[in-house]
């Protein structure tokens, strides 16, 4: 797969996903100046088994260094991209819903291009800069988990978070748990990746200290948010 556009120092491929719809999803986080996009090839398209390039998402509002595209995740329905905003920011992702009435990805914007649909609201999330918030994603059908692996947590740089997302059924996803551990120390970066199965997710801490930048990952247990706390959330070390 390669999209038709491609530029120097794209880098087409620094994310991908794929759907058991017959979707898949490339991002390309340094496109146009570091804004970055995600293209969409579908399958048939072009021919019978053939991945066909079908359409391009951009940011409607995008600036330069947003790295849109730095992960993907997707369902059939829903695919959530991240934006860490190399710099100061905190970093965003951003919802791309699949409208069945056309068959496309995402909210038609000016010039026929496409665009998100909405941004993955706060929640309970805590905003600093810097953050590198949808540095990773997972999504199933209904929850997700996003990385921030450069938050700063009771004063310690880049310990790292993760927030547990779900699928409000209004048109977007909101952050619905902070998780943490307690054994987490500055640098450890957990949330550099994330992997999520049913009830089951997973964080990576790459740099966690025992042994020295050794490396460390957690299970997480998320049951059904109705009722009652919303997540449970254990270290199974």
């Amino acid at each position: 797969l390669t999209p038709s556009d491609a530029g120097d120092g794209d880098h087409f491929g620094q994310d991908v996903a794929i759907n058991d719809a017959g979707w898949a999803f490339v991002s390309s986080v340094k496109r146009d100046s570091n804004k970055g996009a995600v293209y969409i090839f579908k399958k048939n398209e072009g021919g019978n088994d053939n991945w066909g390039y079908f359409q391009k998402v951009m940011l409607g509002n995008a600036f330069e260094n947003d790295n849109f595209g730095y992960s993907i995740s997707a369902n059939t329905k829903s695919l959530i991209v991240g934006a860490v905003l190399t710099g100061s920011s905190p970093g965003e992702a951003y919802l791309i819903a699949y409208n069945d009435a056309y068959g496309t990805w995402g909210e038609l914007g000016e010039n026929f291009n496409y665009k998100e649909n909405s941004k993955v609201q706060k929640g309970v999330r805590i905003e600093e800069n810097g953050d590198y918030f949808g540095s990773s994603i997972s999504i199933g059908n209904t929850y997700g988990i996003i990385g921030s692996n450069l938050a700063d947590i009771s004063g310690n740089s880049n310990t790292g978070v993760a927030y547990i997302i779900q699928d409000t059924g209004e048109g977007y996803w909101e952050v619905r748990k902070r998780i943490i551990s307690d054994d987490l120390q500055a640098e450890d970066e957990f949330g550099f990746s994330v992997g999520l199965s049913g009830r089951y997710a997973i964080v990576g801490a790459w740099l966690e200290d025992e042994p020295l930048n050794g490396g460390a990952a957690y299970i997480l247990n998320i049951p059904e948010m109705e009722g009652g706390p919303r997540c449970l959330i254990y270290d199974q070390d």
